[in-house]
């Protein structure tokens, strides 16, 4: 069970809404890093249909805040 966010990782998720645009953006980050949707899925035990969920926010619990924070900070969206 994943814990309750803390108020700075509100913060960054409010700074990176889902959607087609972030879909992309992570993508191309991910890309610039060496790796894919799919291997960061592979990384976190993720179908890589159910990325697509959490960058589009479907899948939008608990869960898969938790997910869409570990895909900003992994796919480098923070350092720009």
């Amino acid at each position: 069970m994943t814990s309750p966010l803390k108020a700075d990782e509100r913060e960054i998720l409010e700074r990176f809404p889902p959607g087609a645009d972030f879909h992309t953006n992570v993508r191309i980050g991910l890309l610039r890093k060496g790796e894919t949707l799919s291997s960061w899925g592979q990384q976190y035990q993720i179908h890589t249909a159910n990325v697509r969920l959490i960058t589009h926010g479907i899948w939008s619990g608990k869960k898969g805040q938790a997910l869409r924070l570990n895909l900003i900070k992994d796919a480098g969206l923070l350092e720009n």
